[in-house]
């Protein structure tokens, strides 16, 4: 086969009834590490329409303020090509329950009619988890029917 036998393409990812709404949807955007989640939320699925939950954007934050500030010297000189470090910040995220106060933060004065819309940056490794939060959201006033999952992988040849 030759290079020019390779096609590219991209699409936008619609996902029905939200094209355009900024309030009441859930999503649950999954696939593996590194499959290029970020990247589609951010160029095919309208991303700055939703209130981003990526537990690894908060790993990148936590692991720059303590370089900037010194704030955090248990995760202080990991580096991440090293599994066993970035198990050892896996641990320290979930020891503070940053998951869980992100979420609380998010969901903090929120009003029935202006629930914002949320997607979850997750690979699904634990399904209970983001099934718990999507409970909650359910009890404080989202609709299921709009809570959407989207498997998002991505093949290079």
């Amino acid at each position: 086969m030759k290079f020019q036998d390779f096609l590219l393409t991209e699409k936008q990812i619609i996902i029905q009834g939200t094209k355009g709404k900024k309030y009441g949807n859930i999503v649950l955007l999954a696939g593996g590490s590194a499959s290029g989640k970020g990247f589609a939320t951010k160029n095919f699925l309208e991303g700055d329409l939703y209130k981003i939950r990526d537990i690894d954007a908060v790993k990148d934050a936590m692991l720059k303020l303590d370089k900037l500030k010194g704030m955090y010297p248990e995760i202080r000189g990991l580096d991440l090509r090293n599994p066993k470090h970035v198990f050892q910040l896996h641990v320290f995220v979930a020891d503070k329950r940053i998951k869980e106060r992100t979420l609380d933060l998010l969901l903090q004065n929120i009003k029935a009619g202006t629930l914002p819309n949320i997607l979850f940056d997750i690979t699904f490794a634990k399904p209970k988890e983001p099934l718990d939060a999507i409970r909650r959201l359910i009890q404080i006033g989202y609709d299921p029917k709009d809570v959407n999952f989207v498997w998002y992988y991505r093949t290079i040849i």
